[in-house]
């Protein structure tokens, strides 16, 4: 699946050759003539402007050691301007050899341009930083629907346990309030994300028999599975507003 950049994109070039900085300036701007491009020549400007603006990609001229290499791109991604970064060190056509590419590997980019600079090799570029957000914004989400299953599923837990013991069981509206919004936000943010989670996460194993006496609600078999789903989508729609 083909990922593509749709902001403008802005990208960093770390290079104390001004000449190939340009080349590489004019390579960026002929892709997309509105690329935002900061040249910078030390990784301690680079790092510093990456907490002050979000970027695209962080372009590497070969000229710096392995290990301030590495340590840059550590450091980088867990600032705000680096988070979504694309780390790609610039390969120049003579030095196209296992020693460069193996510096690169080593240091930790996500990948390599080469030169000279085509349309082709910028567009991977892009792609590959859209491909990247894609990635981060996903596993941001899979944490939270799972946090928010994790909760539901406890206070299913004290239903089956009350229900079990024939108890009433006290229960907190302002809690069941906050679940509910939590549930729904991560609906809207990724429908299909959250019902496959969803799902998933409330579905025995097929070995598994289901309990006689257990306290704990487990989920339904996988025969109601889209049951289950369909339920929780028209439970999640009536609570708006």
């Amino acid at each position: 699946m083909e990922h593509f950049f749709s902001d403008i994109p802005s990208v960093v070039t770390v290079d104390s050759d001004l000449g190939r900085a340009q080349r590489l300036m004019d390579a960026l701007r002929s892709f997309r003539r509105e690329t935002k491009v900061e040249v910078l020549d030390s990784l301690d400007s680079a790092h510093r402007e990456l907490f002050n603006g979000e970027y695209t990609a962080v372009v590497l001229a070969p000229i710096f050691p392995e290990e301030e290499l590495k340590a840059f791109i550590d450091s980088g991604r867990k600032t705000f301007g680096g988070q979504d970064c694309a780390f790609v060190l610039l390969v120049e056509e003579g030095d196209q050899n296992e020693d460069t590419l193996a510096l690169g590997m080593l240091a930790g980019v996500n990948g390599f341009l080469f030169s000279p600079f085509s349309a082709e090799g910028v567009s991977n570029v892009f792609q590959l930083a859209a491909k990247l957000k894609a990635q981060r914004i996903e596993s941001a989400q899979k944490a939270e629907i799972a946090d928010a299953l994790r909760a539901a599923k406890g206070q299913l837990d004290l239903i089956s346990a009350a229900l079990h013991a024939s108890t009433d069981l006290a229960i907190d509206n302002n809690e069941m309030e906050s679940l509910k919004r939590a549930l729904r936000a991560c609906l809207e943010k990724n429908p299909e994300l959250f019902y496959r989670m969803m799902v998933g996460s409330f579905i025995w194993e097929t070995k598994e028999a289901p309990p006689t006496k257990s306290l704990a609600y487990r989920g339904g078999s996988a025969r109601v599975k889209k049951i289950i789903a369909e339920r929780a989508k028209r439970a999640l729609s009536s609570s708006k507003g």
